[in-house]
């Protein structure tokens, strides 16, 4: 990983926000769970469970995560992705928007004014 101080010049070069370029991969299913332990440490995440039979006699749960600030954001890329699909914004517009996050988030600015 190169030093901090040459991810801030590539991420000014590139127009993104430099945490794009510093952030975990987390493509595997045990290190997102690792995450998710993590934050359930610090009483950040909360957890419910709903069980289901499938139409083939299974029993099922799903299960819905929770966090305050979490929930909002992705509640805004919802709302990206759904524009997208809906023509409302142009796949570069979408890009734009996720390599920028934070920055390019309205969630994050109303949560946040003080860094704006």
């Amino acid at each position: 990983m190169p030093k901090q101080a040459v991810i801030l010049k590539i991420a000014e070069a590139l127009k993104v926000n430099p945490d794009y370029l510093m952030a975990p991969s987390l493509t595997k299913t045990e290190e997102i769970i690792h995450t998710l332990i993590y934050l359930d440490e610090y009483n950040q995440l909360k957890m419910q469970a709903k069980e289901y039979i499938t139409p083939e006699g299974e029993n099922l749960k799903t299960i819905k995560l929770s966090m305050t600030a979490l929930d909002m954001y992705l509640e805004e890329w919802y709302d990206k992705k759904k524009a997208l699909e809906n023509n409302e914004i142009t796949q570069d517009e979408y890009y734009e928007w996720k390599i920028n996050w934070p920055d390019s988030s309205e969630k994050y600015r109303e949560i946040l004014p003080e860094l704006y």
